[in-house]
């Protein structure tokens, strides 16, 4: 996992939403969740995205909401 300072050192001037796809599609990752994630991003149905972000957080036992606004916090 990317530390929390890298990651926003990486943001820094450049488009997150473009950054996070080039990264998840650099890894070539093949979880159908993940094909299912970059789909929905891809066609900008944010509805889809925030339902397997708060399930994925749910499996951990983590609060997407709060962690959101944790990152957004920061990034200020």
């Amino acid at each position: 996992m990317m530390n929390p300072m890298n990651l926003i050192g990486l943001l820094k001037g450049r488009n997150p939403q473009e950054l996070v796809m080039s990264m998840i599609q650099g890894n070539n990752i093949n979880d159908p969740m993940i094909n299912d994630l970059i789909k929905y991003a891809q066609n900008n149905d944010m509805e889809n995205v925030n339902k397997i972000a708060e399930n994925y957080f749910n499996q951990r036992g983590m609060n997407f909401q709060k962690e959101l606004n944790n990152l957004m916090s920061m990034l200020k």
